[in-house]
């Protein structure tokens, strides 16, 4: 869905972005949101998902990931607080996107 808005899935990367996004979802009533981060396989490294490259800062809620099944994704999950939790990838929730800023300098 990311993709059609030429955006992607948000890629959390700080614990300040993290806390901004995590206020902003505690004023919907949704079980879970996508983020960009994904575990290819078990037994691999948590990466981000437009990149592949290995994600620095995981908020996991205490009990995850438990990565149960396969392939893994990453859910901000409302029973966590909205700390992250792994699910897979084939659950349908909603999706939080993010694209670069582009500016018109003309």
């Amino acid at each position: 869905m990311c993709n059609e808005l030429g955006a992607r899935l948000i890629e959390i990367e700080t614990p300040s972005e993290n806390e901004y996004i995590k206020n902003i979802l505690l004023s919907y009533n949704h079980e879970a949101f996508w983020i960009g981060l994904r575990l290819p396989t078990v037994g691999s490294t948590w990466q981000l998902a437009s990149s592949g490259e290995d994600a620095l800062y995981i908020p996991w809620d205490e009990s995850q990931p438990n990565q149960v099944r396969e392939p893994n994704c990453a859910v901000f999950w409302h029973t966590f607080d909205y700390r992250l939790g792994d699910e897979s990838c084939e659950e349908i929730y909603h999706p939080i996107c993010e694209q670069d800023a582009t500016y018109n300098m003309n």
